[in-house]
């Protein structure tokens, strides 16, 4: 359960339920204001069309996920090496033997490389027209004042999803443990230093790559995919202006007579599909979590998702994310012991 739910949960009696209720009704006001509830709200233009710039964001999907999945494989293989020489051939490193040091090491180093590999890719392929498209290199304080407000508004619908996991948990009778392992290793780290780099690897570098990949790539990508699957038809004359709700999508002539014309789906459709690959999206982002926090951490990935096709600026979502993880850290430390 988030460490900010049981915090509401056991800052005892009618108080804080009213509170959280109060919160909640006020979060959603907010968010109607500023259209969460209006399906074309998300209706915006594509940042990758099919050709060089869709290409681009697969070849960096790949390249971004291959250099974060394999980093920590080659620390695992490393660190089993050495494991197997001080305990035998048998030893199986796992989390169990993980140190302060190693937690450090998994909260910061893999999103980097994949952070890096992604951006790398993204300029090799596209350029900083791609970047712009992507909404990382768009207006980043205009991003931050806007992830500020988009995270009052989830934050206390978050914290509801949360208690009502952990009220749904309890009658079931699920088990689960008392915090993220990244919040205890914070708790328990021998030396500033360690403690610093991870609360630096969870409040900075993980919002950072993961809404690169995940908002930026992922959800642009399956965007895409489901809004222009099919092959565009080809028509004699002028060439066809896009869709509404797709404009900057350029159409590119085949030859002087000949032009490419998007599929034309209505604006009802270009919002369903968009808050499909929303959808899809928050659920690939939950299941890197752990299981017991897939409820809510897909909730508050639906909020990035939204964030992110609001105002197309991944400053936004980078921010809410950083704010969130603040929260839910302060809230960690800070909380009575014995």
């Amino acid at each position: 359960m988030s460490i900010l739910a049981a915090a509401a949960a056991d800052s005892g009696g009618v108080y804080s339920a009213i509170a959280l209720l109060a919160l909640t009704c006020a979060a959603l006001i907010g968010a109607t204001c500023v259209g969460a509830f209006r399906a074309d709200s998300v209706s915006g233009p594509l940042r990758a069309t099919p050709g060089r710039s869709a290409q681009a964001v697969v070849v960096a999907l790949f390249m971004g996920v291959s250099a974060w999945l394999l980093t920590p494989v080659a620390f695992a293989t490393i660190r089993q090496v050495m494991l197997a020489r001080t305990l035998g051939p048998n030893a199986r490193f796992d989390q169990d033997h993980f140190t302060p040091a190693d937690w450090a090491y998994m909260a910061t180093v893999p999103q980097v490389v994949g952070f890096i590999a992604l951006f790398a890719a993204d300029l090799a392929a596209g350029g900083r027209e791609l970047l712009a498209r992507l909404g990382l290199t768009r207006r980043m304080l205009h991003g931050v004042l806007t992830g500020v407000v988009g995270i009052v508004i989830a934050l206390p619908l978050v914290i509801a999803v949360s208690v009502a996991t952990d009220w749904v948990y309890r009658r079931l009778r699920f088990q689960h443990p008392a915090e993220h392992d990244l919040l205890r290793e914070m708790g328990s780290a021998p030396s500033r230093a360690l403690r610093m780099a991870l609360i630096g690897g969870a409040v900075l570098v993980a919002p950072l790559f993961e809404e690169y990949l995940f908002r930026g790539h992922v959800q642009t990508f399956l965007r895409t995919l489901l809004l222009l699957g099919r092959a565009p038809r080809i028509a004699r004359g002028f060439p066809v202006a896009p869709p509404d709700g797709l404009e900057g999508s350029p159409v590119p002539l085949i030859q002087p007579t000949l032009s490419l014309s998007w599929p034309s789906p209505a604006p009802r459709r270009i919002a369903s599909k968009t808050w499909l690959a929303i959808f899809l999206t928050s659920i690939l982002f939950a299941v890197i979590h752990p299981r017991w926090t897939w409820p809510p951490i897909a909730f508050l990935a639906i909020c990035l998702g939204f964030a992110y096709e609001r105002t197309g600026n991944l400053w936004t979502c980078i921010t809410m994310h950083a704010l969130f993880n603040s929260f839910e850290t302060i809230a960690y430390l800070s909380r009575p012991t014995g």
